[in-house]
């Protein structure tokens, strides 16, 4: 869900948390397996195909709701900092509608994209 794939400094983040604490190790058995590479900065797949495969394993319906958990891991990790404010945000927003219930919470998405777009702004 992170498009061609994911930095180590996503894959830190996420593991800090229980359910993803797997993920590093997950993601060396799939370039073990010759599904991905491990590259300078972190981990790629190795073709579009692998990707689009990879992706179709979550079901559709669970999709909008897996992106917007991520999204919401990453806004509660203290080391997210300005470059991955915008995949944490990608992943909200991809993940907004039913997962998001209270108007307090669209205040806060909201917030964030205007993080987002200041930041990207400035680079």
């Amino acid at each position: 869900c992170f498009g061609s794939g994911v930095d180590n400094l996503l894959v830190g983040c996420l593991s800090e948390f229980e359910e993803y604490s797997s993920l590093r190790g997950e993601l060396d058995q799939a370039v073990e397996e010759g599904f991905m590479e491990k590259v300078c900065e972190g981990y790629k797949f190795v073709h579009d195909r692998v990707k689009e495969a990879a992706y179709s394993l979550i079901e559709e319906k669970d999709r909008n709701g897996y992106h917007y958990q991520v999204g919401m891991v990453l806004l509660s990790s203290p080391n997210v900092d300005d470059s991955l404010v915008s995949i944490m945000i990608d992943q909200i927003n991809h993940g907004v509608g039913e997962s998001v219930q209270s108007e307090k919470d669209r205040i806060l998405i909201a917030e964030l994209n205007y993080k987002a777009g200041g930041t990207a702004m400035a680079h």
